[in-house]
């Protein structure tokens, strides 16, 4: 039987082995290292995620990357989110309120938090097209008081 859970609870069951794990592992070869190491693999994971769902839906436009955006909020008030820009070349939208960032902040570990969910946009978007740039400049797992979300396709 397959469950259908929400993308919030699957980040909060991730969570429970990578911290523990991702510390262990800080202790053992540096914080640096270890913490590149994950970034390393959550690429790895989200560039396939990008792929795959650019495969699923056969296309790699900008509206067809906005059903990936739409999935974010399913699971209903997990995250947040204002669209400023919506059109054939711009995706711009703000999130103002983020869980996944307060899940994060209850387990102490904020750092972890950016790399686990925030790191995944990037190779999520570049995996779904190589056309489609995002740009951010802050989030709310970094303590700003929303994340400024630009996609821009050439």
């Amino acid at each position: 039987k397959i469950f259908n859970i929400s993308l919030l609870q699957k980040r909060g069951i991730e969570a429970e082995v990578l911290i523990p794990l991702i510390r262990n592992l800080e202790k053992e070869i540096g914080k640096e290292p270890a913490q590149q190491l994950a970034k390393n693999a959550i690429k790895e994971i989200a560039e396939k995620q990008g792929k795959d769902f650019s495969s699923m839906i056969q296309r790699d436009d900008l509206d067809g990357f906005q059903s990936i955006q739409e999935t974010w909020s399913g699971a209903g008030e997990d995250i947040t989110y204002e669209i400023i820009e919506n059109n054939k070349k711009e995706f711009n939208f703000n999130v103002t309120k983020c869980r996944f960032a307060e899940m994060y902040k209850q387990l102490g570990a904020e750092d972890l938090g950016y790399i686990l969910s925030c790191g995944r946009d990037f190779s999520l978007s570049s995996g779904y097209s190589e056309d489609i740039q995002l740009t951010r400049t802050k989030t709310i797992m970094e303590g700003a008081d929303f994340c400024d979300f630009r996609y821009h396709k050439d």
